[in-house]
C-alpha cells in the first residue's frame, strides 16, 4: 500500500498560504487534492497548537475552503475549543469575514458557543466589536440573551462597554435587554461613561436611556464624577444636573444621600457645586448622612485637614450638626488634627450660640 504523501499539516499550509482575496485557481486545486487524499480524522486533526484546518480556514477568511471542510466536522468539532480559541472566535478576530461566520452559525452554533472565550478572555462578539466588524456584530448580537450581554458588561469587557458607548450601538444593546435588567444595565453604563469617558459619550448614553427613569439614573451617576475636579468634570456634573432637574414629576433635584461625603477632597469645586444645588431638605440630609464609622462630610474634612472644604461647608451647617458625634463619640472638632481646623469649627459654633 502506497503511503499518502500528504498530511494534516499540508492541508493547513494550503489553507493559510494565501489571503482569501487573492486565492488562485491553482491554490484551490492544490487544496482539493490534499483534502481528497486525507482521511476524515486527518482533516479534523490539529497541530501542536491544536488548531484544526477549519480553524485555520476561518482565521484566514477562506469562504470556499470553509465550505469544503464543514461536511467533515460535526457540531462538536466545529465548536471545539482548541489552542485556547475556536473557529468562530478566529473568524471574528482576524479577517472578519461575515460569510465565514454565517456558515459556522448555520452549522448549528448557538449563543453558548458565541459566549466561549479565548485565552484573553474575549468572545467572538468581543473581537467583532473591538475590530469594528459591524456585519458580524449584527449577526451575533441578536443570538445572545439579555443576561449574557449584561454578564459581559458587568465583567468589564472593554469591547462591550466601548461598543455600548458608541453612537448607535447603545440603543441596540438597550433595546434587547429585558425591563428587569434595563435600568440596572443603563445605570451601570452611565456610571462607567461618567467615570472614564468623554462628555460626548455621556451625552450619547443619556440620549438612549429609558425616559421614565433617566432622572433617577442621572442622579445616581453624579457620585461617579471624578474627584480630580477639572473643567471636564465640571461640565459632566452640569450635564447630569440638567437631566435631574428635568424630572416632570418633581422639580426638586435629588442626589444620592452620600453625595457630599463622596465629594470631600482637597479639590473644593465639586463640593461648591453640590452645596449650591441642594434644596434645603437635601442639604439637611446630606449634612446628617454618615459613613460606616458614623462620620459626616464635615468630620472627614476635619480628620483629613481639608480646610478649604471645612470653610465652604461651615455656613451650611446648623449648631446641632456641628455637635454630631461619630461611633466613638467624637465631634468634627475632636477629629481635627490641626489647631487651625479646630479654631474654624469652634468659631462657627460660637457664632450660632
Amino acid at each position: 500500500m502506497k503511503k499518502n504523501k500528504y498530511t494534516t499539516e499540508d492541508l493547513k499550509k494550503a489553507v493559510s498560504k494565501k489571503d482569501a482575496i487573492v486565492i488562485s485557481k491553482y491554490d484551490m486545486e492544490n487544496f482539493k487534492t490534499i483534502l481528497s487524499s486525507l482521511t476524515p480524522d486527518e482533516i479534523r486533526g490539529g497541530d501542536e497548537e491544536d488548531w484544526t484546518p477549519l480553524m485555520c480556514a476561518a482565521s484566514e477568511g477562506n469562504v470556499e475552503m470553509v465550505k469544503l471542510l464543514l461536511p467533515y466536522y460535526s457540531l462538536e468539532n466545529i465548536a471545539k475549543e482548541s489552542g485556547e480559541s475556536t473557529a468562530l472566535i478566529l473568524a471574528a478576530k482576524h479577517r472578519g469575514n461575515a460569510e465565514v461566520v454565517r456558515l459556522l452559525l448555520d452549522a448549528g452554533l448557538t449563543s453558548k458557543h458565541i459566549m466561549m472565550e479565548d485565552e484573553e478572555g474575549s468572545t467572538a462578539l468581543s473581537w467583532a466589536l473591538e475590530n469594528g466588524y459591524d456585519e458580524i456584530v449584527e449577526m451575533l448580537l441578536p443570538l445572545l440573551t439579555p443576561e449574557q450581554i449584561w454578564k459581559k458588561v458587568v465583567e468589564g469587557d472593554e469591547s462591550y462597554v466601548s461598543y455600548i458607548l458608541s453612537s448607535t450601538a447603545c440603543k441596540k444593546i438597550l433595546d434587547v435587554l429585558t425591563p428587569i435588567l434595563l435600568d440596572e444595565c443603563a445605570s451601570f453604563i452611565l456610571q462607567v461613561a461618567v467615570s472614564d469617558h468623554s462628555l460626548k459619550e455621556i451625552k450619547n448614553v443619556l440620549t438612549y436611556l429609558p425616559k421614565e427613569s433617566i432622572s433617577e439614573l442621572a442622579e445616581k451617576a453624579l457620585s461617579s464624577v471624578g474627584g480630580e475636579f477639572d473643567s471636564e468634570s465640571n461640565e459632566k456634573m452640569k450635564l447630569l444636573l440638567s437631566y435631574t432637574s428635568d424630572n416632570k414629576k418633581s422639580k426638586k433635584r435629588k442626589f444620592p444621600n452620600d453625595a457630599l461625603i463622596n465629594a470631600v477632597s482637597w479639590n473644593t469645586k465639586k463640593i461648591e457645586m453640590l452645596l449650591k444645588n441642594f434644596s434645603p431638605e437635601e442639604l439637611r440630609i446630606q449634612n446628617n448622612t454618615t459613613n460606616s464609622h458614623g462620620q459626616t462630610a464635615l468630620m472627614l474634612a476635619a480628620k483629613w485637614d481639608f480646610r478649604q472644604c471645612i470653610a465652604i461647608m461651615l455656613p451650611y451647617l446648623s449648631s446641632e450638626q456641628l455637635q454630631m458625634t461619630d461611633l466613638k463619640g467624637k465631634t468634627a472638632k475632636d477629629l481635627a488634627k490641626f489647631p487651625q481646623a479646630k479654631e474654624m469649627i469652634q468659631k462657627r459654633i460660637d457664632e450660632l450660640q
